[in-house]
């Protein structure tokens, strides 16, 4: 099978290779990290409880949204800003910004702090979790350690440590976790009834050990010889940063949302069984979590350059790769489904439906490539917002109507829907807007691998059983785009 890049041009060709080389290695991170964030609420369930495990993913959910709120985006914006220079000028401008950045983020955190703890009581009763109370004073001072490591953590990749910024994702801090989540477990630290202190603590000092890890590496760039001068001032930085800030918050808000609403309208066990099946489901985005890591700031400096041909290369190139993992993904985490839940506790295979239907919409996410980071590094983030907030006035009345009728898998299947509707309305935007196509295209040797791994595995699941028949899937799924993938790779690494 023949394969051309949509373009020829060096510069397209050198940043796919650098991209491809990029994500390769955050591919070993993040398959180490995929079992280690896998297992921490696999190993809570387990020792705990899913009540323990309902009310910890409420706490850390909402540690997250407000410090979404205490940093305005100028963690976005700081990368944004900085990724656009030149490599020799961006330690200069990222010095420029960090400082006043942290201060003002501080300041909210510890408003920030005060708030989830005064208004304790409130949280106990909404969520139904009478466990949270023990969890407050943490998530309080947890707050602004959280704030501080997502604006080191968007800086590092802004000066292209994106290898770090992926290693302490999902090798250290989930590393971190668990082991001090078995820790304090086994060698009771803390009495068995101050189980929510467990939890909260493993956290908190989970993500103060990524804190310290990303300061560390951005110590020398903060403290190197200035290398050309920069014009951003924090003032353009806060003006800019303001629609990225409302994004993020629609962002991390639907994405924490049903999480709230199963708490609202149910209770922490029927949290955990739905967070399980979203957890699983997160298999399938994995190449797109890496890819998104990967090319955002490769997005901003490519738009700054004028670029549009390399841009629609880079996009439409990087949604190709993400489909042709995602899709044997999918297959697999579908038929081991029950399996992977059971894994929780002998009665969370119950929400093997939401996890189906939500492995549908995960696997569309992936299709349509980094559609929302396209939109936000191109300057068209009113755009984004805009589209995120009018779905959201009909996702929110409809997924609170689901999991009170229909509880988990009413939900999951009105998360889904909201999840492939915002893909399929953001790809059309971008390409009103910046005439570029996102879809995976060159995907039907990868359709016809799959069909024909399906039928192989069907066929050998009578005689081998369902764990060997998986050899017969990638048989089938493997020679027919391995010709494809190796003649995109030879066309991009032909440069020097």
């Amino acid at each position: 099978m023949n394969f051309r890049l949509s373009t020829t041009s060096d510069t397209s060709r050198h940043i796919l290779k650098r991209i491809f080389l990029d994500s390769a290695a955050s591919f070993v991170c993040k398959s180490a990290g995929i079992p280690l964030a896998y297992l921490t609420p696999l190993a809570i369930a387990r020792l705990y409880g899913s009540e323990q495990m309902g009310t910890y993913t409420i706490a850390a959910n909402l540690v997250a949204t407000i410090g979404v709120i205490c940093r305005l985006g100028l963690d976005l914006g700081i990368l944004r800003f900085t990724a656009s220079y030149p490599p020799s000028q961006q330690p200069a401008c990222l010095r420029s910004l960090l400082k006043p950045t942290l201060l003002l983020s501080w300041i909210l955190s510890l408003i920030g702090g005060i708030f989830i703890y005064a208004n304790g009581d409130f949280f106990v009763s909404r969520f139904h979790a009478p466990s949270l109370r023990a969890m407050l004073p943490v998530m309080a001072i947890a707050l602004p350690v959280a704030v501080t490591l997502a604006v080191c953590s968007e800086a590092t990749r802004a000066l292209g440590g994106v290898r770090r910024v992926v290693f302490q994702l999902n090798i250290l801090t989930p590393v971190t976790l668990l082991s001090l989540v078995l820790i304090f477990h086994y060698f009771d630290i803390i009495p068995i009834e101050s189980r929510p202190k467990v939890l909260i603590w493993s956290f908190f000092f989970s993500i103060l050990t990524a804190l310290l890890y990303l300061i560390f590496t951005l110590w020398p760039s903060l403290h190197s010889t200035p290398s050309g001068a920069t014009e951003e001032r924090f003032q353009d930085l806060l003006r800019y940063s303001f629609p990225l800030f409302l994004s993020s918050l629609l962002t991390l808000g639907f994405a924490y949302c049903d999480t709230f609403i199963m708490g609202w309208v149910s209770t922490p066990n029927n949290v955990a069984h739905y967070v399980a099946a979203v957890k699983t489901a997160t298999i399938v985005s994995i190449p797109l979590l890496i890819i998104d890591y990967v090319v955002t700031p490769v997005f901003s400096r490519l738009h700054r350059m004028g670029d549009p041909s390399a841009l629609e290369d880079v996009a439409r190139s990087t949604s190709r790769w993400m489909y042709y993992v995602a899709l044997p993904l999918s297959f697999v985490t579908f038929i081991y489904s029950n399996d992977l839940l059971s894994a929780f506790g002998r009665d969370f295979p119950q929400a093997s439906d939401s996890l189906r239907i939500l492995l549908t919409a995960q696997l569309f996410n992936v299709t349509t490539g980094s559609v929302g980071f396209l939109l936000l590094m191109t300057g068209h983030q009113w755009a984004h917002i805009t589209l995120k907030g009018s779905l959201g006035l009909f996702a929110l009345p409809l997924m609170a109507f689901a999991a009170y009728s229909h509880g988990v898998t009413g939900l999951a299947f009105a998360k889904g829907a909201w999840l492939v509707l915002q893909n399929l309305l953001a790809s059309i935007l971008v390409w009103r807007l910046l005439h570029i196509k996102v879809f995976a295209n060159q995907i039907l040797s990868a359709n016809l691998g799959f069909i024909l791994g399906v039928f192989l595995y069907s066929c050998a699941t009578f005689y081998c059983g369902r764990i060997y028949s998986i050899f017969f899937f990638f048989l089938g799924y493997l020679p027919l785009v391995y010709p494809t993938v190796r003649a995109q790779f030879r066309t991009i690494f032909q440069c020097s």
